[in-house]
C-alpha cells in the first residue's frame, strides 16, 4: 500500500507512513480533531479509520480520534492501541455477520464513556451478532456499558481504569476476567446470568454489585484482590466459589444467596463484619487461613464453627463455638419476650459450661 503512495501524500508525523486525510496535511490518526464535531464527519473519520487499519494493522502512535454519542458502526474486527486518545465519548454499533466481532482497545486514553450496542437492523431482523471485548491499559474511562442484545463471548479488563462497569438487565455473558492492577469504582452485575468463567484477581473494586444474578460455572476472585464495598443479594452461585486472598475493606453481607457446591474463602481477609445469616450453603464452606475480625450474628458464627468441626480443627471450632454463644448472649435479655430461652441459657452454663465441661 505504502509502495503506491507518493511521500508528498503521506502524514508529516515522524515516521508515519499513512497517507494524509482529505485535505488535512496530516494522516486521520493524527490531524486535528475538535471534541464537539459534527456527526457526520465523525463517522467519515472512523470510516477512515477503519479502512486504513486494513491496510496498517499497527496504529501509529500517538494516534488521536474523536468521541461519538451517535454509535460508530462496526461490521468487523477493530483494534485501537499505540497510546491513542479518545477525545470524547465512543459508542459503537455491531452489525451482524458471522463471525466474532473483537474490539481491542489497548494503551488509549478514553476521554468519557464506552458503550457497544446492537445495530438496529440486527433487532429488526431478530438477529444477535457476538462479540468480544479486551482492554488492556486503558485510563479514564468514565462508564463501560454493554447492551443485552448482543452474544458477549468474553470481556477482558487488564490494568485498566474504569468508573462504572455495568450491563443492561437480562444480558447472557459468556466469560469475564479482571486483572493485572484494574482500579473499578463501581462493577454491576444486575440481572445477568454468567455461563462461563468469571475472574477477578489482583485488582482494586470500590464497590461490588452482584444483585439477581447467575453463574453457572466456576467463580474465582483472589490474588490480592481489594473490594471496598460489596453487595451480594439474591445471587445463585450453580459451580465452585472461590475466594483466595481477597480483602473486604467493609461488612460483608450475602442476602439470600445460594452456593450450590463448595465455597472456599481461602486466607481471605474481611476488615468488618461478615454476614452469613441468609445464605443457603447446599454443600461445603472452608475458612481455612480466613482473618475474620468480627461475626454479625450467631448464625454466622455457627456456619464457621461448623465448617471447621468438619475438618477436625478443634481450636478454630471452640473460638468460633465462644462467638457464638457472645452472640447469643448479646441476644437473650432478662426483660424480653425470651425470658425462657435466657433461662435455659443461663441453666446451660451453669450446669456445664455450654457442653465444654
Amino acid at each position: 500500500m505504502d509502495n503506491l503512495i507518493c511521500e508528498e501524500e503521506l502524514c508529516e508525523e515522524e515516521l508515519c507512513k499513512v497517507e494524509k486525510f482529505k485535505h488535512h496535511n496530516k494522516c486521520v490518526f493524527h490531524c486535528d480533531k475538535i471534541k464537539k464535531d459534527e456527526n457526520k464527519r465523525v463517522q467519515q473519520i472512523w470510516i477512515e479509520v477503519q479502512k486504513q487499519l486494513k491496510y496498517h494493522p499497527n496504529m501509529p502512535s500517538n494516534s488521536i480520534l474523536p468521541g461519538s454519542i451517535t454509535p460508530i458502526n462496526l461490521t468487523s474486527t477493530l483494534c485501537i492501541s499505540n497510546d491513542c486518545r479518545i477525545l470524547d465519548d465512543i459508542a459503537f454499533s455491531i452489525i451482524y455477520n458471522n463471525k466474532t466481532i473483537n474490539i481491542t482497545i489497548k494503551n488509549t486514553e478514553i476521554n468519557g464513556n464506552l458503550s457497544i450496542t446492537s445495530n438496529q437492523k440486527n433487532r429488526d431482523s431478530k438477529l444477535i451478532p457476538k462479540v468480544s471485548v479486551k482492554l488492556s491499559h486503558v485510563t479514564k474511562i468514565n462508564n463501560f456499558w454493554l447492551s443485552q442484545e448482543l452474544d458477549i463471548e468474553e470481556i477482558i479488563i487488564k490494568n485498566t481504569e474504569v468508573n462504572k462497569v455495568k450491563f443492561e438487565l437480562n444480558t447472557k455473558i459468556d466469560n469475564i476476567s479482571i486483572n493485572s492492577k484494574s482500579k473499578i469504582d463501581e462493577f454491576n452485575l444486575t440481572q445477568c446470568k454468567i455461563l462461563n468463567k468469571f475472574y477477578i484477581a489482583d485488582s482494586k473494586i470500590y464497590n461490588l454489585v452482584i444483585e439477581n444474578a447467575t453463574f453457572e460455572s466456576s467463580v474465582d476472585l483472589c490474588n490480592n484482590l481489594h473490594i471496598d464495598k460489596s453487595n451480594f443479594r439474591n445471587a445463585t452461585f450453580e459451580d465452585i466459589v472461590t475466594f483466595n486472598n481477597v480483602t473486604f475493606k467493609n461488612d460483608v453481607k450475602f442476602e439470600n444467596t445460594v452456593f450450590e457446591k463448595l465455597v472456599v474463602f481461602k486466607k481471605t481477609k474481611f476488615k468488618q463484619n461478615i454476614n452469613l445469616e441468609d445464605v443457603i450453603f447446599k454443600d461445603e464452606v472452608n475458612f481455612l487461613g480466613a482473618d475474620i475480625r468480627n461475626v454479625a450474628n450467631r448464625e454466622t458464627a455457627r456456619i464457621i464453627k461448623y465448617s471447621f468441626e468438619k475438618i477436625g480443627n478443634i481450636i478454630e471450632s471452640n473460638h468460633y463455638y465462644s462467638l457464638e454463644l457472645k452472640k447469643e448472649k448479646e441476644n437473650l435479655k432478662f426483660f424480653s419476650k425470651n425470658i425462657l430461652r435466657w433461662f435455659e441459657f443461663k441453666l446451660h452454663g451453669w450446669s456445664s459450661n455450654h457442653s465444654t465441661n
